[in-house]
């Protein structure tokens, strides 16, 4: 048996212990939720850089821009979307083979809005589908949708 000061001394140390393994589990918690958190936040800005090579390449087989400012545009995203690869969610084999489309395929944008159609299912299968209602509410597909190509301002090296 214990006495009273030795069975104090344990019952502290008991206490401790389970304090320390809820700060530890809390912390675990908290990380695996940051770590969720910076893929999805990868993830987001590969699915927004997809649609914009998904516009990009529409304009450009609809001869709505010229082909330097495109490739010069495409080349600028392409790379956005490799450096938000590193670390990301997303199916990277996927993601190489819609931004190594060819640029003349008809096809191509098919699979570049498939690849973005994919990664907003994994973000927000309620905003995708509720995009979907929508353009079938108003009668309109998606392909018939001119873009609106926004030139991107300069990044600034400070």
């Amino acid at each position: 048996m214990l006495s009273n000061p030795d069975a104090a001394v344990v019952t502290k140390l008991i206490d401790v212990l389970s304090v320390l393994a809820g700060v530890w589990f809390g912390y675990y918690l908290s990380r695996r939720a940051g770590e969720k958190d910076r893929r999805d936040e990868k993830t987001f800005t590969i699915y927004q850089e997809v649609e914009r090579l998904a516009n990009l390449l529409t304009a450009f087989q609809k001869k709505m821009i010229e082909g330097a400012e495109f490739g010069r545009q495409w080349h600028t995203t392409t790379e956005n979307i490799m450096v938000a690869l590193i670390g990301s969610g997303a199916d990277r084999k996927k993601v190489l083979n819609a931004i190594n489309v060819r640029w003349d395929d008809p096809k191509g944008v098919a699979e570049v809005r498939a690849l973005a159609d994919d990664l907003l299912e994994q973000l927000d299968p309620k905003y995708l589908r509720a995009s979907r209602e929508l353009c079938e509410e108003l009668g309109i597909k998606r392909e018939d949708i001119d873009p609106i190509i926004v030139p991107r301002r300069p990044r600034s090296n400070s």
